[in-house]
């Protein structure tokens, strides 16, 4: 299984313009919350989860771009009951380069696509970690993969809808 954020060209292409006018300062853990509901001795193994991902704020002050980025898990039994949900909110500073100052679209583009990417790591160490305290077993965290969006022929000169994070099965 792998997650992967789905953007057209276009997307791709405004967020890579903020990419290569940035640089990376800061990766910081903004907000957390996190339930336990059972002990891991008293299920049955092994436990499904699922994952879902949503940009939230984005500002550009001076010659800084900070984006905050929302992540859940939750765990369930096989009979879909709720044993571990895990939200937070991982934040990225950008340091912008010279005198660019990105579009709103650009920023828009980056942060569904090129920031989650940035922040997706230490999701993934923030679960392991989150869970080994809650005496679980650690959980790898799938790889997150950028895909192009696939463009119907026909359809080429419409606008397309936003990135979106989806769950593909391999």
């Amino acid at each position: 299984m792998s997650y992967s954020i789905v953007q057209s060209r276009e997307e791709r292409k405004l967020g890579q313009t903020v990419h290569t006018n940035a640089e990376i300062e800061a990766i910081r853990l903004v907000e957390v919350n996190a339930k336990c509901k059972s002990l891991a001795g008293d299920l049955d193994f092994p436990l499904s989860f699922t994952i879902d991902v949503r940009p939230t704020d984005a500002a550009v002050k001076s010659s800084r771009l900070t984006v905050d980025t929302r992540f859940f898990l939750k765990v369930t039994t096989k009979e879909k009951v709720d044993v571990i949900s895990l939200e937070c909110i991982i934040g990225a500073d950008y340091t912008l380069q010279g005198d660019f100052t990105p579009s709103d679209e650009q920023i828009k583009a980056f942060q569904e696509g090129n920031a989650i990417f940035n922040c997706w790591p230490y999701f993934r160490e923030y679960t392991q970690n989150t869970l080994c305290r809650m005496n679980y077993p650690p959980l790898a965290v799938p790889f997150l993969r950028v895909e192009l969006k696939a463009v119907p022929k026909t359809a080429a000169k419409r606008s397309v809808p936003p990135a979106q994070l989806e769950q593909a099965k391999e």
